[in-house]
């Protein structure tokens, strides 16, 4: 029987992750496509928005009415169509805490739940005043979204979300933030990101929003890939055109103007359903042709099948502001 103790260490979220695992995570993670999206909780077996936070309760719609939700909370980001107009300024932005956890003999953290306590603290500074606001720390491993069976070697994997009501940030003015939270579950390569929302469930845009887009990219290929089991066994021998399943718009930089004529996208859709080899047509400036291949790079599709073989095809997209 192999002896454990316990001790208290010091958690911080960081990248902790072999070179193996790097070369597996950085393949699924070429690109960082804008995802705005909205923070969703369970009840009664559906998932409601959040529209606002009272301390560490949601508020739901439910029948045209408010309801507080005041019971154990089961949290899911999902992707939105467009951030909302709020804009905040994070610094400063620091999670972690102590945990006790039980250590096998050679040191090595025995992963899963132990009791500990974390701890947030950042500053907030809002282009314009915001009340009712909400912050979300998304807690999750790249080793989730590897093969099954790695997947199956660390079968408790799983993201975990905290949603806290923000105090009044008053229009340019820095605020500082900080609580304790029940530390999540550890596992290797532990990371995290922070969201913003504002008081009807909006994502403001942040300057760390980018840090949330590498999870959203690795759910969405995620899913593409259980979508072409199915999509295959659908069309068994047979031609198929191909079909989107993810068109991000693009996210232009503040001094941009949105063109008048459309901007036109040509790209080779591969295999896999991804985008490569992408053109921009009748973008004049450099930061415009940034954010729509980026935008583009993030797209993702159901391959154009012959004969039910997956093959790569040319497409070209206006893209219209």
């Amino acid at each position: 029987m192999q002896r454990v103790i316990t001790t208290l260490i010091a958690i911080s979220l960081a990248q902790f992750v072999s070179a193996k695992e790097v070369e597996a995570i950085g393949k699924m993670l070429e690109t960082r496509s804008p995802h705005p999206t909205q923070l969703t909780v369970k009840y009664k077996d559906q998932r409601y928005p959040v529209i606002r936070m009272k301390k560490w309760d949601p508020l739901i719609m439910v029948d045209s009415r408010e309801k507080r939700l005041r019971s154990e909370r089961d949290y899911m980001p999902r992707r939105a169509t467009a951030y909302g107009p709020e804009r905040v300024e994070l610094k400063k932005v620091e999670y972690g805490g102590m945990q006790q956890l039980r250590v096998e003999t050679h040191g090595k953290p025995m992963m899963g739940s132990h009791p500990g306590i974390g701890e947030f603290k950042g500053i907030f500074k809002s282009r314009r005043t915001l009340k009712d606001a909400f912050i979300t720390i998304v807690i999750y491993t790249p080793h989730m979204f590897l093969s099954p069976e790695h997947y199956a070697y660390y079968p408790y994997y799983s993201i975990f979300v905290l949603a806290k009501e923000l105090p009044d940030l008053p229009a340019g003015k820095e605020v500082s933030v900080r609580f304790t939270t029940k530390m999540p579950a550890v596992f290797p390569d532990q990371r995290y990101f922070v969201q913003v929302f504002d008081g009807n469930g909006h994502e403001a845009k942040t300057n760390v929003m980018q840090n949330g887009w590498p999870y959203f990219a690795l759910t969405e290929r995620k899913l593409l890939k259980e979508a072409m089991v199915r999509y295959k066994e659908r069309f068994v021998d047979q031609d198929n055109a191909v079909t989107p399943i993810v068109m991000m718009n693009p996210l232009l930089p503040e001094n941009i103007t949105p063109p008048e004529t459309p901007i036109t996208a040509t790209f080779t859709v591969s295999v896999e359903g991804l985008t490569k080899d992408i053109s921009i047509k009748n973008a004049n400036e450099e930061s415009l042709n940034q954010a729509v291949r980026e935008a583009v790079q993030g797209w993702l599709f159901l391959p154009r099948l012959v004969s039910g073989e997956p093959v790569e095809s040319l497409v070209e997209v206006p893209i219209q502001f």
